[in-house]
């Protein structure tokens, strides 16, 4: 079965060079070519050699680099670590972060009998076309705060540097990544922004569409030839940043469906508007109802009608012959040839989820078309994710 269903050597994407596997969705990197991002930079010294295995520090650096907050690096994250490295580290961060060399000169200049001091970054409100590098925060005697609001259009960064410490910002704030993830965006690059306009594939012309978060990640995660992605070193982190950075996609899906709900047509679910706000004049319960359309995956009528299609299914066709449970095993090959120096199967969710999808797009290919069970009329499948955190797919013939 293993030899039946091998996705077979990754190619490289014509546009961008990810290495991609033939049976994967053509525009799931650069969206032909269309979405064009600036490369990150290498990292310096002394993270580079800790994430490269080239440091003694390196495995335990690297098994602990989840917990990145300022504090646990100081108290626990490196008990075993000389001084000396987290003072290179440190340093390092200062010379070569644009924020933090920004917040630095700031605090540097504060008085020190001043009680509190903020600052306002707002990146986002910069003329189009504009330099963003023209807008940055400036240096003055005022570092942290920014204002957060109810739209996410309209929310700006938050920071609370009065104890050395970062507070959450707004997740589209190009600066999230570098703030929220200092190691991983060692220089500051920026991080997904709603105005980042896609471009044409050869004349790199502006378009009037955007890159989405989902687009913007996708490009970001992925391997390319003759490249390294440094971002997927990170282990642990690298989960944190996906799951965080998937919440933000989610986010924007959510966003752009409640402020266009004409365009959804909600206003005809009159009854379950009338279900809603029947509470019987407790209004204070009640808040800003938005309805989901059956596109946006998992939500409750994406869910009754892929119920209501299995049910069709079985009425017309009557009950399934057979129940086939396929298993993602992270000793696969494809899984393990890819994992870097010291990497487990848990730190690269990325290869997982890639891998197993192929192969299960090799499966029902063969149940439904290789005819190894017969003919096949109809079939349907679900895909469930373990405890252990490997999916594995139901499949009903």
């Amino acid at each position: 079965m293993n030899e039946i269903v091998n996705p077979g050597p990754r190619l490289p994407c014509s546009w961008c060079r990810a290495l991609k596997w033939k049976d994967e969705t053509q525009g799931m990197c650069c969206s032909g070519g269309k979405v064009q991002l600036p490369n990150l930079e290498p990292y310096p010294e002394p993270l580079h050699s800790l994430l490269t295995h080239q440091d003694s520090l390196s495995e335990h650096f690297l098994s602990t680099i989840h917990d990145h907050r300022e504090k646990d690096i100081r108290c626990r994250i490196y008990p075993g670590i000389k001084p000396e490295l987290i003072s290179q580290l440190q340093k390092s961060l200062y010379e070569h972060n644009k924020y933090i060399m920004d917040f630095k000169a700031a605090i540097d200049s504060v008085l020190k009998d001043q009680k509190e001091f903020k600052v306002t970054i707002n990146a986002e409100r910069k003329p189009f076309g504009e330099h963003k590098g023209r807008f940055n925060a400036p240096q003055t005697k005022e570092v942290g705060v920014a204002i957060v609001g109810q739209e996410f259009e309209k929310r700006d960064i938050v920071l609370n540097c009065r104890d050395g410490t970062l507070m959450r910002i707004n997740e589209t704030h190009r600066a999230y990544n570098a703030l929220q993830y200092p190691l991983m965006f060692f220089r500051g690059e920026d991080g997904y922004q709603i105005n980042i306009p896609k471009r044409h594939e050869t004349t790199k012309i502006p378009l009037s569409k955007t890159v989405s978060a989902s687009e913007f990640y996708s490009y970001r995660i992925m391997e390319r030839d003759g490249e390294v992605c440094h971002l997927l070193l990170f282990r642990n982190l690298l989960n944190q940043f996906s799951v965080d950075m998937f919440a933000k996609i989610e986010s924007e899906r959510l966003n752009w469906i409640r402020h266009n709900q004409k365009k959804l047509r909600s206003e005809e679910c009159i009854h379950l508007k009338d279900a809603i706000t029947a509470t019987d004049g407790q209004f204070s319960e009640l808040g800003k109802m938005v309805v989901l359309p059956s596109s946006f995956t998992v939500g409750s009528r994406y869910m009754q009608e892929r119920t209501q299609d299995a049910m069709t299914y079985v009425r017309h066709f009557g009950r399934p012959d057979f129940f086939i449970t396929f298993t993602c095993n992270p000793k696969w090959p494809e899984i393990v040839n890819l994992l870097n120096q010291g990497q487990k199967s848990h730190d690269r969710h990325d290869i997982i989820a890639r891998v197993f999808r192929v192969k299960v797009k090799h499966m029902m290919k063969l149940l439904t078309k290789g005819c190894i069970f017969g003919n096949v009329r109809c079939h349907m499948y679900t895909v469930k994710w373990q405890k252990r955190g490997l999916p594995h797919v139901h499949t009903l013939l």
